[in-house]
């Protein structure tokens, strides 16, 4: 029973290993939008830390622990779960003008700038300023990415400059913002 917590992680750390690396040299036109690692580590945690008790309250107790104890302990290693996957699966790479996106559960898909039909972008007035940009593609598929995520603020220049200004919402302020500094 001790062994369990080693299994996860050694099985974490080799999902991580697995995960997509872009090869050549990083630039303006050829990067990679994920998730720090920092997050598949604190997801790591996570697990480990619920699975511990989980597992010394299981073996330890004179009578079965309640079935709400193993769904609240559940929904907590499925939180630390998800954190770990994301980081080591969802990955956006941009190479030119194509984009290809490797989600979390679903297959792999790739598109242009060109297909874009809109970008909606949401600024949260908090601490951090923290943002999100939403890309519904031609064949109505969305995308979002977060302001956490490596190279961020690469990709939405990148979609400032390949994406029609029509189809950009939520931009305006911060193309006002922008002209205002260069005055």
């Amino acid at each position: 029973a001790f062994l369990v917590p080693i299994c996860v992680a050694a099985f974490y750390i080799i999902l991580d290993r697995s995960s997509r690396k872009i090869s050549g040299k990083i630039s303006d036109n050829r990067f990679v939008v994920s998730l720090p690692k920092a997050i598949m580590y604190l997801g790591l945690i996570l697990d480990i830390v619920i699975l511990i008790p989980v597992i010394g309250i299981t073996l330890t107790s004179p009578e079965t622990p309640h079935i709400i104890f193993y769904v609240i302990m559940g929904l907590f290693i499925w939180l630390g779960t998800f954190l770990v996957l994301k980081t080591c699966r969802f990955r956006v790479f941009v190479s030119g003008d194509d984009i290809t996106v490797y989600p979390i559960f679903r297959a792999t898909y790739s598109f242009k700038f060109k297909d874009i039909v809109s970008v909606k972008r949401y600024v949260e007035r908090n601490r951090q300023k923290s943002e999100k940009i939403i890309i519904t593609i031609k064949n109505g598929r969305k995308l979002v990415v977060e302001t956490p995520e490596i190279s961020y603020q690469r990709f939405v220049r990148k979609i400032e400059s390949c994406v029609d200004h029509e189809l950009l919402f939520g931009f305006e302020q911060i193309l006002q913002n922008e002209s205002k500094e260069d005055k």
